[in-house]
């Protein structure tokens, strides 16, 4: 995982000057995360967001580039390098299609991005993948919102979105109204950001056993090798995850075995689950769960007297993994996953 360079809660600044713009407060707030540097398009510069920078540029340094999706790669190639949160800016529309390449990158890698897009019209342009999304409405909005989506993008780590249109980017204290929320109520963990999470946390002798399924493989495909680690994936048997599991923590009863199984494969074979607790076998078993399936795994699992979580949300899943696999049982997690992207599935 990412290790932030500073705290998770920085000084709030609650006061607000009579003449700051919402692209003013933004950018305070971003210097209030240590943010060091901002990657967006050259033709940008009337964007009132890319004006404040500016006047900042003892803080923080602006990188103009002439394509806005080699800002979002530069973002993410930053963060990469130096493990701190990277920012980048689209201001023409379609704002937010301009930065899926690197957004989608970052997910995969569990990379803290903060995407800021400014639109014309009032609609929030959804980014799939995210672990934090909302339009912000004005300066006062501002103050609550950036801090949210800096410490949801660093804690989780992920990709936050905040969009804020060109009128609400010059609005000043005294225009600014309550603001009506729109945040993002139903972020969606996705199968690239599944892997890259679950890789980040195992530790580095694991052994990873998967089903074949096309799903399950595009997760293993994004997940992290080590020297060290081993990921078994049978070519022909359609329900391997449990019992490959289970004969690798036997084979290696002290290295960290994981079974990442689709949820028919689960219900296949869910009274294996009795094989683990009999044996003493520690094995943790991840169920990737299908909205079609109204089964609640984390209950079955609890009848068979092992430990069981469940995770839809992304800004949950590293907290619910790290209780998982760090118990010294068997334990299971159920993990609701949006669907694969076009040409995955």
């Amino acid at each position: 995982m990412y290790t932030p360079s500073h705290e998770l809660t920085p000084p709030k600044q609650q006061w607000v000057g009579p003449s700051d713009t919402t692209a003013d407060i933004i950018v305070e707030k971003l210097t209030d995360w240590k943010v060091e540097v901002a990657f967006g398009l050259v033709s940008d510069n009337d964007n009132p967001i890319v004006q404040a920078l500016l006047k900042r540029k003892d803080a923080i340094r602006y990188i103009s580039v002439n394509n806005e999706r080699s800002a979002a790669l530069m973002a993410v190639s930053y963060t990469k390098c130096t493990g701190k949160l990277g920012v980048c800016i689209a201001a023409t529309d379609p704002a937010a299609e301009h930065l899926l390449n690197g957004l989608a990158d970052a997910a995969s890698e569990a990379a803290p991005i903060l995407a800021i897009t400014s639109v014309i019209d009032r609609e929030l342009p959804r980014i799939p993948f995210t672990v934090f999304e909302q339009n912000i409405t004005g300066p006062i909005h501002a103050l609550t919102v950036v801090d949210l989506a800096c410490r949801s993008a660093l804690h989780a780590p992920g990709t936050a979105h905040i969009t804020v249109t060109f009128e609400a980017q010059q609005k000043q204290p005294a225009e600014d109204s309550p603001a009506k929320r729109s945040l993002r109520t139903d972020p969606s963990i996705w199968p690239q950001y599944l892997a890259a999470a679950i890789s980040h946390q195992i530790k580095d002798d694991a052994i990873l056993a998967a089903d074949p399924r096309a799903r399950t493989i595009f997760s293993t495909n994004h997940w992290h090798t080590r020297t060290g680690r081993t990921l078994v994936v049978a070519n022909a048997a359609p329900t391997p995850g449990f019992p490959y599991a289970f004969a690798a923590q036997i084979a290696w009863p002290n290295r960290q075995c994981i079974a990442l199984v689709n949820d028919d494969n689960a219900v296949t074979l869910m009274d294996d689950l009795s094989t683990a607790v009999y044996h003493h076998l520690p094995v943790k078993v991840i169920v990737i769960k299908d909205s079609l399936f109204s089964i609640d795994f984390t209950k079955l699992a609890a009848n068979y007297g092992i430990d069981a979580y469940a995770c839809d949300q992304p800004g949950e899943l590293q907290s619910v993994l790290r209780q998982a696999l760090t118990s010294t049982s068997p334990a299971l997690v159920e993990v609701g996953l949006e669907s694969v992207p076009p040409g995955h599935g």
